[in-house]
């Protein structure tokens, strides 16, 4: 329970330092503003879709808070059906951020190009730094 605390209290500290970074930039959705600029400070520094990791993160915790020992749904006695459910969107949402994150790197290579690419480089990972 205290590690699905964690996680999701981390996951909203790292989204709120990836608003910051992004500033005005910052949308729900996957587009370019006519004065964007490409980011590579903060966060974005050590992996290129840091917010959607934080999300991820945040979901996992979410499933520990509601299953583990003392969570809501063991406490309330619901925990097979539901279970179910939130695998499924645990992986609903994984399998749509991997995609958004792929779609967003197509939308920024065409936008800033070589910028991009030399950033791509420099920061290989897309998600988690040093591990993918």
């Amino acid at each position: 329970f205290i590690v699905g605390f964690l996680l999701v209290f981390t996951g909203a500290l790292l989204r709120f330092a990836c608003y910051t970074s992004l500033g005005s930039l910052h949308t729900y959705e996957v587009t370019l503003r006519p004065s964007h600029s490409l980011i590579t400070s903060g966060l974005y520094a050590y992996a290129r879709h840091p917010s959607y990791t934080a999300v991820g993160m945040s979901i996992l915790g979410v499933l520990m808070l509601h299953f583990s020992e003392g969570g809501w749904n063991r406490t309330c006695g619901m925990k097979e059906v539901p279970a179910a459910l939130y695998v499924v969107l645990g992986v609903f949402m994984g399998v749509s951020l991997k995609n958004r994150a792929g779609v967003e790197d197509e939308m920024l290579r065409g936008e800033f190009g070589e910028r991009w690419e030399e950033w791509r480089r420099v920061v290989r990972w897309k998600f988690v730094p040093w591990v993918c």
